[in-house]
């Protein structure tokens, strides 16, 4: 994988905060990161019967998990 340690945080940061996923494919994970937001947009109308809730809370620890594992691979 061919990802600074820059952009591996910064994708970090958009999974945290902006909507999982979309920082999984700005650091080149584009299978993963796609699912991430799939499921996450998915989650959203989900939310009204609560579940969403839940399967949002699920990608959204998913996504960070996703970010620490590139940034420790770009360490080493």
């Amino acid at each position: 994988m061919s990802v600074d340690k820059s952009t591996a945080i910064l994708g970090l940061v958009l999974n945290i905060v902006v909507l999982p996923g979309i920082g999984s494919i700005l650091a080149q994970q584009r299978n993963i990161g796609i699912i991430q937001i799939f499921v996450s947009l998915i989650s959203f109308p989900l939310m009204y019967y609560y579940i969403g809730f839940i399967t949002f809370s699920m990608v959204w620890i998913w996504g960070i998990i996703t970010g620490v594992q590139i940034i420790n691979s770009v360490n080493e």
